[in-house]
Order: structure tokens, then C-alpha cells, then sequence
């Protein structure tokens, strides 16, 4: 948050994929995460998207290893890689 005088602004843009998502997701993540290990348990996470939740979405798994993610595009050409830019196996998603 930057002070603008009296108003405080919160730019959501400056997470790991330039996303408003990512402010969101990577809380959820987080909480599951914390609840998983809790509970000894995984979780498979599907997410259906054409746009930019499929990335902030992953970015929310890395480093999570509970947390396991499959992401579906519309067009069954697209891949993580091809869409995303992002080696899934790399990622551990």
C-alpha cells in the first residue's frame, strides 16, 4: 500500500503473474495448504479458464506440494506450456 495523503491505494497487480487474481489465490493457497497439513491430506484442484485464472491459479500451487492442480482450456490444443508459458512438471503442479 502507497499513502496518497489520506487515502492508502493497493496496486493488485504485482503478483507473480500481473494479475488482480493472484492477491486472492494466493491466500487460498496458502490457508489450504496450512489446512492440508493439519488434516495429512492432498488436494486436487481443477480449474476450467480461457484466460489469465489458469496462471495465477498455478502460480498459487508452486511450492505447495499438497496442492495438486489441473488445469482445462476450451480448445483442446492448448496445453499449460503452450497457453501459460509455464513447464507444469517444473512447478510440481
Amino acid at each position: 500500500m502507497a499513502p496518497e495523503g489520506p487515502i492508502h491505494v493497493l496496486e493488485l497487480w504485482h503478483g507473480p503473474t500481473l494479475a488482480f487474481k493472484d492477491l486472492g489465490l494466493q491466500l487460498l493457497g496458502s490457508i489450504l495448504q496450512h489446512y492440508l497439513e493439519k488434516r495429512d491430506t492432498h488436494l486436487n484442484i481443477m480449474v476450467g479458464t480461457s484466460g489469465d485464472t489458469g496462471s495465477a491459479a498455478i502460480e498459487a500451487c508452486v511450492g505447495r506440494p499438497r496442492l495438486h492442480i489441473h488445469v482445462l482450456f476450451p480448445d483442446v490444443q492448448y496445453c499449460v506450456r503452450e497457453c501459460l508459458g509455464y513447464d507444469h512438471t517444473a512447478y510440481g503442479c
